[in-house]
Formats: C-alpha cells, structure tokens, sequence
C-alpha cells in the first residue's frame, strides 16, 4: 500500500487496493485530488494526514471513506475552491477539522452532494470530531454546501479558533457561506 509524508503529490491513478488495513493510501490534504479511479476493497479507505490546500482541487469518491486524521485548512493567494464530488464520505478523527478561509488567505468549500450527498462523519464509533469552520476569510461567494449530511460534528478539542474553543458542527466567523439541502444532525452542543 501507499504511504506519504506531508509534501508528496504523487499521482495514484487506475488502481486496487485488495485486503488489508484501514488505510490503503494516506496521502496529505494536499494531495487527494492527484487520487482517481481507485477501487478500494469494503472497509478499506484513504488515511489524510491534514494539512493546507492552497490550490484549487476536487475529491473524489473512491468508493469508501476518507479517513481525516488531521486538520484540513482551505486557503492560499489565489483563493482555491476545495469541490467535494457527490458520494464522499469524510470521516474526521476527534481533533480533526475542516477550516475554509485560513491564516489570513481566501479559500471556497464547493459540496455538490447531489441526490446522494457528502457525509461529514466521526472516524469512531463513539464521540464528536471537531466541525467545520469559515473564517471572515472565506469566500464566501464561492462556498456552497448543497446536500452535505453533518453528524457528530462540535466536539470543542481541535485547534483553538479566534482566540475560543468552538463547539459547532458547523462554525461561522465573519463568513455569509451558503448551506443549502442538507441535514445536520447529533451535533455534540450546536448545529450552527
């Protein structure tokens, strides 16, 4: 199977990953959208280790979960857009977070969930990850979130945010983002 370290791009294309481990491939956020047209065996998933993606990029679903072990910060000069393509499922570790618009720079979160939807889950079977955030940063014309399915979001434990802890399953600073047929649900304090 594939392993990175948090620089590595490489492209992972047209391939099966058979039995085995949890994470056939642990790539960082950077990364994931070099990864296409893999089958993964049942219960099998992609490890992303978190980190920055400063450029724009579109995830795929491969057919099972993205496990994200580390936080995920959408943002850089040039404003990328982070698509989420219908059918993902991204699994977040307890600390784990999704921050749009991050230190400062632009960044766009696109979830087109379609009839299907993009489920934003907990790794385990039991606790709370830590949410989504949209900082005063984020695009906000260009950040929609159509379909996306929310639970056991809010946890309070990632990365302090604008000097707080925040304990929604989705975390609003200065940002008009666009949510839209979607469903939040067993949110540890808050939805919203």
């Amino acid at each position: 199977d594939i392993f990175t370290d948090t620089e590595s791009k490489p492209s992972i294309r047209r391939n099966e990953f058979g039995p085995g481990s949890a994470y056939a491939v642990q790539l960082a956020a950077r990364a994931i959208s070099k990864l296409r047209n893999n089958a993964f065996y049942p219960g099998r998933g992609v490890a992303v280790i978190g980190g920055e993606v400063t450029t724009s990029a579109t995830w795929t679903s491969q057919g099972d979960h993205y496990y994200i072990l580390g936080d995920v910060m959408v943002g850089g000069p040039k404003g990328p857009i982070l698509t989420l393509d219908p059918g993902l499922v991204l699994a977040f570790d307890t600390r784990a977070g999704l921050y749009v618009g991050y230190n400062g720079q632009p960044g766009a979160l696109q979830v087109n969930g379609g009839e299907i939807g993009v489920r934003f889950t907990r790794a385990s079977a039991e606790g709370y990850w830590s949410g989504i955030f949209f900082d005063e940063t984020c695009d906000s014309a260009n950040t929609t979130l159509d379909g996306a399915i929310i639970e056991y979001g809010g946890s309070g434990l990632g990365m302090r945010w604008h000097g707080e802890k925040w304990s929604g399953a989705i975390n609003i600073y200065g940002a008009n983002p666009t949510l839209r047929n979607g469903e939040i649900s067993y949110a540890d304090e808050h939805c919203i």
